[in-house]
């Protein structure tokens, strides 16, 4: 019972650490708005990076689309209409046009703030 419990309390204390961490993960220029149509760079677990946008902002969610292509190195700048759903060749991981995900996972993704889009080309979503 003791474990059970002490198990439950650190999960509880991760999630409220996640969201206080969740702010100061966020790009410097603006730590707690995340705006539709945003993109931003994360982490993926192979070393390398992914781009996500923003679909939906909603509390206690997001709804991103995850984009298929694999950068080497961060980018931090990308042509929308150039980004994919399918995988890079020799990568494993097709993206998704629609997640929903928690703010704690998005700061696990460690994200960084590309560019919000004046304009989206037609067909990229």
């Amino acid at each position: 019972m003791k474990k059970a419990f002490a198990a439950l309390t650190a999960v509880l204390l991760l999630a409220v650490g996640a969201g206080l961490l969740l702010p100061r993960l966020l790009p410097p220029t603006r730590p707690h708005q995340l705006r539709v149509g945003d993109f931003y760079s994360v982490d993926n677990s192979d070393g390398g990076f992914r781009v996500i946008k923003i679909l939906a902002v909603k509390p206690g969610s997001l709804e991103v689309c995850l984009y298929g292509n694999h950068f080497e190195d961060r980018p931090r700048e990308i042509d929308a209409a150039e980004l994919s759903l399918a995988p890079d060749e020799g990568y494993e991981g097709p993206g998704f046009a629609s997640l929903a995900v928690d703010p704690a996972m998005f700061a696990a993704w460690k994200p960084r703030f590309i560019q919000h889009p004046a304009r989206v080309a037609e067909g990229a979503r």
